[in-house]
């Protein structure tokens, strides 16, 4: 056991969405597709244990929770680098998640006013066509 330097990193996402249509459906939703940017770091400090293998779990006090490292690196003054799972900080894109919610109104008027004409349409031919039925009998 000794006494070493360390550093955790954790993930940052960028978090963008895209619309499209459901199968089968007049309805739109919108996506999250998430991508990782970057690492940054969780904590830094000086720890009393041994290096950590991959896979080996870890309690970090800021976060209050365990992590898994993923990797590791270390430098030639035996200060260690860890890289974990644990997802840190997500960056949403406004300007992708305003642009669908405009596309899904967009789509939810143009739908409205198609179901509102084809309600309109059937009821018309209904008409004419009971119409037609009893001129010809």
């Amino acid at each position: 056991m000794g006494r070493h330097k360390v550093k955790f990193e954790g993930l940052v996402m960028k978090e963008s969405y895209y619309a499209h249509r459901t199968p089968g459906t007049e309805r739109w939703i919108t996506q999250p597709v998430c991508k990782v940017t970057r690492t940054e770091s969780i904590f830094e400090g000086h720890i009393d244990i041994d290096p950590i293998e991959i896979g080996g779990k870890v309690y970090i006090p800021g976060l209050n929770e365990y992590v898994i490292v993923t990797d590791r690196q270390r430098n030639i003054h035996n200060e260690w680098t860890y890289q974990t799972d644990r997802v840190i900080k997500t960056i949403i894109d406004e300007k992708s998640l305003k642009k669908c919610e405009e596309l899904n109104e967009k789509q939810v008027k143009s739908n409205d006013g198609l179901k509102q004409k084809l309600i309109k349409d059937s009821w018309w031919k209904r008409l004419i066509n009971k119409n037609l039925r009893r001129d010809y009998y």
